[in-house]
């Protein structure tokens, strides 16, 4: 004779459930004031089962994030998880005849709908609870990476034949990110069983987690030298300096601190410094650097007193502050990036609205990846912008792009899909979306903590897709 078996059902909430309980024969609900009492209360009541039973129950559980585990529990409150499904108990074969299609079929016995909260000593007759089963929406990528040579100066780009490179999307798996993959769950309903029981249960492929390891072993692979990542769209409030802020600290969280830089190059000093969860101080700026490495060579400690160190290790360097009267130009953003190019890996370059400005210019002719966000809005015109670029760099410049679409409360739904066929009829083919996001919107400081779950999740995909694309650049 097989197990008793439970099934449980956990909402998206973490705050309620579905049980079948067999001794009961009926399926109740359960409640809980935190995620870790409901989860108490789960295998409470699965415990109970197996003392009713005299004996080890079967259970199921499933949630939004994950496919059904399985557990045994014993009368001793013991638990352990089992990688098969629980076994239905098939009835002894009898030689009953079976009822012709004339014959009415007798009717179905239903069983009742109970509700219980963390605090009922016994079940109680209610209401049932309805479980939300949505899924978490994805973000995948696509494209070609060309083969640049570097050149600093006002000469730009000099490009070379681009090979065709077959499209790697992020949610394969590079070397490497096997065995982060299998670690235990730490978020969702698998990483509350972990925490509250002490079981291992990896986190469900496909899952967001699981596409947040992936991600960040993408991240964390070896790239060709130094490299710079150029935020740009021409539109104001179009979202570059939360972008930027944000993709700094996420690249610097899988590649270590000190990693990264964000850098801001726009005439006259933009947002950046409000978007940094650490505000920079007064003076600690791109013409207080250039300055410096005017009287010498700029060592490792005299380079950290002119950028700001955020919590996840990325650095922050403002823009010119505008006193001298002068903007900032194509020369001095070149000088920036000569000093940090011994330092760091990455250099995040925060554009501001003028392609005509040096820094800009410098910005997108040297851009190993061009980022450009994209608002859903009708005043937003990047194809005009990537235009320019193609005619100035040639297509190839189109082949390390990244369009990010961007959502926002303001977007126009009939947008996207005439701008993508735009976009890819120009020669664009790496596109991303990043999902509204409070902190964004809001125009002060970004801690990563702080952002939302999908937000998280989009972001790392993002990085990864970055990083990608700089380490095809060097094949």
């Amino acid at each position: 004779m097989s197990a008793p078996q439970m099934t449980v059902a956990i909402d998206d909430g973490g705050r309620t459930a579905t049980a079948h309980v067999p001794s009961l024969v009926a399926t109740i609900g359960l409640r809980g004031d935190t995620e870790q009492e409901l989860m108490t209360r789960v295998f409470t009541q699965a415990t109970e089962e197996a003392r009713t039973a005299r004996r080890t129950i079967r259970v199921s559980v499933t949630g939004v994030d994950t496919a059904p585990m399985y557990l045994e529990v014993d009368p001793d409150n013991t638990m352990r998880t089992v990688s098969a499904p629980p076994r239905a108990e098939q009835p002894a074969r009898a030689n009953v005849e079976a009822p012709r299609r004339d014959q009415p079929r007798p009717p179905v016995k239903r069983t009742p709908v109970v509700q219980v909260s963390a605090s009922d000593p016994a079940p109680s007759e209610d209401r049932g609870q309805q479980v939300n089963m949505e899924t978490e929406p994805g973000v995948e990528h696509n494209g070609r990476a060309p083969q640049p040579t570097r050149d600093f100066g006002r000469g730009g780009w000099v490009t070379e034949p681009v090979p065709t490179l077959r499209p790697r999307p992020v949610s394969s798996a590079p070397a490497g990110a096997g065995q982060g993959a299998e670690e235990p769950a730490r978020i969702g309903l698998r990483g509350r069983l972990n925490a509250i029981l002490n079981l291992g249960l990896a986190p469900k492929a496909g899952s967001a987690e699981t596409r947040q390891r992936i991600a960040g072993a993408t991240v964390a692979r070896p790239i060709p030298g130094f490299s710079i990542v150029t935020v740009a769209n021409t539109k104001g409030g179009a979202g570059k300096s939360p972008i930027a802020a944000a993709l700094n600290e996420e690249i610097a969280t899988y590649r270590g601190p000190g990693s990264s830089v964000c850098v801001d190059v726009s005439d006259v000093g933009g947002t950046l410094p409000k978007r940094a969860a650490i505000t920079p101080p007064d003076g600690q700026d791109v013409n207080a650097l250039i300055d410096a490495a005017a009287h010498g060579t700029i060592v490792p400690a005299m380079l950290s007193q002119y950028l700001t160190r955020q919590p996840r290790g990325g650095d922050i360097l403002v823009g010119s502050s505008g006193d001298s009267g002068a903007a900032f130009s194509y020369d001095e953003a070149a000088e920036v990036g000569r000093i940090l190019s011994d330092h760091r890996e990455i250099l995040i370059a925060d554009t501001g609205n003028s392609r005509v400005a040096g820094g800009w210019r410098w910005a997108t002719d040297h851009a190993d990846v061009l980022l450009v966000p994209m608002p859903l809005r009708l005043d937003v015109d990047v194809l005009k912008m990537l235009k320019f670029l193609k005619a100035r760099h040639g297509a190839a410049i189109l082949d390390r792009t990244i369009v990010l679409i961007t959502d926002g409360p303001g977007d126009v739904p009939g947008v996207e899909v005439p701008e993508i066929e735009k976009l890819e009829k120009l020669g664009v083919h790496r596109f991303a979306r990043m999902p509204y996001e409070p902190k964004f919107a809001s125009g002060g400081p970004i801690a990563l903590p702080q952002l939302l779950p999908v937000t998280a999740t989009a972001l790392s995909v993002l990085a990864a897709m970055v990083v990608d694309l700089i380490a095809q650049s060097a094949h």
